[in-house]
C-alpha cells in the first residue's frame, strides 16, 4: 500500500487536484474543509466572489454526500451514543483560471434515472432559469419520503461557470456511484 501514495501525489498534481477528501463525512469535517479552502484562496489571492462560490458548492455538496450517500460506517460520538456517518469523496483543483469541485457518493441504483433526468434538465437551464426554478421548488411541497426540496443541486448549478457534469458508474446490481463535477 505505501507504494501508492506517492503515485497518488503525482495523479494528483498531474490533474491539478490541490484537495481531496475520501471517508465519513461531519458537519465538523464540513467547517474544517471550509476554513482550509479559505485560507488556501486568500493565500492564492482567488478573488472574493469565486472562493465564495467555492466554498459554497463544496458545502453543499459535503452535505449531500452526508444525506445521500448510501456507504455509512458507524463510530461512536462523545455522547457515547452510536453516531452514523455517510461516507464520499470531494476534490478541488485547477481547470485553466478555473477550479473545479469533483464529488463522488454510493447511492442505490434505482435512484439513478429520476436524479439522472433532474440533473439533464438543470445541466440545460439559463442562470435566470435556474433561478426561477429554484423559487418554484421553495414553493411546492416536498415529495414523500424526500429528504430535501432538490434546491442544492440547482445552487450548485447556479454558482456553476458552465453546465454541470455528472456520471453514474455502476458498482452493482443495488449500488451506483455518482459523481457530479462543478467548474467555477
Amino acid at each position: 500500500m505505501i507504494e501508492h501514495v506517492y503515485a497518488v501525489k503525482r495523479l494528483f498534481k498531474q490533474e491539478n487536484i490541490f484537495f481531496c477528501v475520501s471517508g465519513p463525512v461531519s458537519q465538523n469535517l464540513v467547517a474544517d474543509i471550509a476554513t482550509l479552502i479559505e485560507q488556501k484562496m486568500m493565500i492564492e489571492q482567488t478573488g472574493k466572489r469565486k472562493m465564495l462560490r467555492v466554498f459554497a458548492v463544496v458545502v453543499e455538496k459535503l452535505q449531500n454526500i452526508m444525506r445521500y450517500s448510501e456507504e455509512k460506517i458507524s463510530s461512536p460520538s462523545a455522547a457515547e451514543h452510536e453516531q452514523e456517518l455517510s461516507v464520499g469523496l470531494v476534490e478541488i483543483g485547477y481547470e485553466g483560471e478555473n477550479l473545479f469541485v469533483l464529488s463522488g457518493n454510493l447511492m442505490k441504483t434505482d435512484n439513478v434515472e429520476p436524479l439522472r433526468a433532474q440533473l439533464s434538465r438543470v445541466q440545460t437551464m439559463t442562470k435566470e432559469e435556474l433561478r426561477q426554478y429554484a423559487n418554484q421548488k421553495r414553493k411546492a411541497p416536498l415529495p414523500e419520503g424526500s429528504k430535501g426540496a432538490g434546491l442544492g443541486l440547482i445552487e450548485i448549478a447556479k454558482k456553476s461557470s458552465r453546465p454541470i457534469e455528472f456520471e453514474f458508474e455502476p458498482v452493482d446490481d443495488r449500488l451506483s456511484f455518482f459523481i457530479l463535477k462543478t467548474v467555477i
